[in-house]
């Protein structure tokens, strides 16, 4: 046991304070409050929660947080700052950017054979209807050039065209597939996991907006981190693109620290938890 586990134990025991009232008092799992008083902040689901459950302990107990950090915190595992891995990963992302925008600016000569195309079908158009025209102008002086005969015809003027009501309707289940596939579908909830189908989506792109002290990482199938932040409100926002993975883990913190939208578009948290788990998986 460590002298920080043992100053928080002695205390909560002089209080007969239980693990059960401080995990409802402070929302932090009881196996990670026991984790803090016997030293194995290995435990922990990240370095950065060592310090910030550790206060959060103090203030539960009445203790100053502050000056409990101050004499123990040599105690507590350095937070790392992967510097490195986030500047390469968002130097390939700019990369990535860069390339699309130069294939989206390249001219293409699909507009002018649609352009030549369009022009000959008018024409084509335009000459059956002067044919018609003459054609009719042929049979109406037939009958003698009598004006006394009229031609009888099939159509009524006064009837109106048929509502083309198809082309619209076929349109529609197209616009709404296009917004249903650029959002991930929740699929599944048990624990603190939430499971979310983005099997639809072709991109997988998240930013971070952090809003207070968060921790944050990203993990793949096998349980390797991909990127991991220790997020505050002074930081600039983060774009995480993960449109070339099948299954992307995301570990929060504290939610109530960061704001994230998916594909530019606001994303709700699954539920009220502050410390989340959720996977982003294509199943199909």
């Amino acid at each position: 046991m460590s002298e920080l586990g043992a100053f928080l134990r002695n205390k909560r025991l002089d209080q007969n304070m239980s693990l059960d009232y401080l995990q409802e008092a402070t929302k932090i799992q009881k196996r990670y409050l026991l984790a803090i008083e016997n030293g194995q902040y290995e435990a922990l689901p990240g370095a950065f929660y060592a310090k910030a459950f550790v206060k959060s302990y103090s203030e539960a107990l009445g203790l100053d947080p502050d000056a409990v950090i101050e004499q123990y915190g040599g105690e507590l595992p350095e937070v790392h700052h992967p510097e490195n891995r986030r500047r390469s990963r968002m130097d390939r992302l700019q990369r990535r950017r860069k390339a699309s925008g130069k294939s989206q600016g390249r001219p293409t000569l699909l507009p002018v054979f649609a352009g030549i195309l369009f022009l000959g079908i008018v024409g084509f158009g335009l000459f059956l209807a002067i044919q018609g025209l003459s054609d009719s102008g042929d049979q109406s002086s037939s009958p003698g050039d009598d004006p006394g005969v009229q031609v009888e015809s099939n159509e009524d003027p006064g009837e109106p065209p048929a509502p083309q009501e198809n082309e619209q309707e076929e349109d529609a289940p197209a616009e709404e597939d296009e917004e249903n596939g650029s959002q991930p579908e929740e699929v599944s909830s048990e624990g603190m996991v939430t499971t979310f189908d983005v099997s639809g989506m072709e991109t997988l792109e998240m930013e971070l907006t952090f809003t207070g002290e968060s921790y944050i990482d990203t993990k793949d199938e096998s349980g390797s981190i991909i990127d991991q932040y220790d997020g505050t409100a002074d930081m600039d926002p983060v774009t995480l693109d993960y449109s070339d993975l099948d299954y992307v883990l995301l570990n929060i913190g504290n939610t109530s620290g960061v704001e994230i939208t998916i594909n530019g578009e606001a994303f709700e948290w699954p539920n009220d938890s502050i410390h989340q788990n959720i996977v982003f998986e294509r199943m199909e």
